[in-house]
């Protein structure tokens, strides 16, 4: 996607971190550019908003959803590592 107008970053690239923007998971500095880029790119920012929407009802519709405990119980959390970093029982066997 390009609107046609130049810009310090392709439209496409924008477009393709615009996810993890909309989860402030960028370092400042991408942050700050995709921004800029947002406020002279019509075309983007209309996607930018389309995305955030959709990321917003998404979250709303399921974000409270929780595995039901007959798939818990067939999958339990794996268990914790041994704290003192050895993973072999001792049976007193040396």
């Amino acid at each position: 996607m390009s609107c046609g107008e130049p810009h310090d970053v392709d439209c496409g690239e924008i477009l393709q971190r615009v996810y993890v923007f909309i989860d402030n998971e960028l370092e400042d500095a991408s942050s700050d550019e995709i921004r800029q880029h947002l406020e002279e790119c019509a075309p983007c920012l209309d996607e930018y908003d389309l995305e955030r929407c959709v990321k917003k009802l998404v979250h709303r519709s399921c974000g409270s959803d929780h595995a039901p405990d007959a798939l818990r119980q067939k999958n339990p959390p794996p268990p914790h590592p041994n704290p003192s970093g050895n993973n072999h029982h001792h049976h007193g066997l040396t």
